[in-house]
């Protein structure tokens, strides 16, 4: 997995590319981050209302069952590391 900065700055870097639907840009992100190839399930929330609630909700059932995962949100509120978060 790559460092913080080294995200931030990719981060940064595609900030003023503009939004494009679909599931590609997850696709590349995790591509350009190095993840391992995934072997765990996949929840995608989509929408537009209650998407921050409904994954901040799992996250806490997930944690609270001791369950190991992470969230990628868009936009970030202050800082853009604020978009990825592991257990919580």
């Amino acid at each position: 997995m790559v460092a913080s900065g080294e995200a931030r700055t990719w981060l940064h870097r595609i900030k003023g590319q503009g939004m494009a639907l679909g599931l590609e840009n997850t696709a590349r992100a995790v591509a350009e981050m190095r993840f391992p190839a995934p072997t765990y399930e996949t929840v995608h929330v989509a929408g537009s209302n209650g998407k921050g609630t409904t994954v901040a909700r799992l996250s806490a059932a997930l944690s609270s069952a001791d369950i190991d995962h992470l969230a990628f949100t868009s936009p970030h509120l202050v800082r853009v590391e604020e978009r990825v978060r592991h257990n919580g």
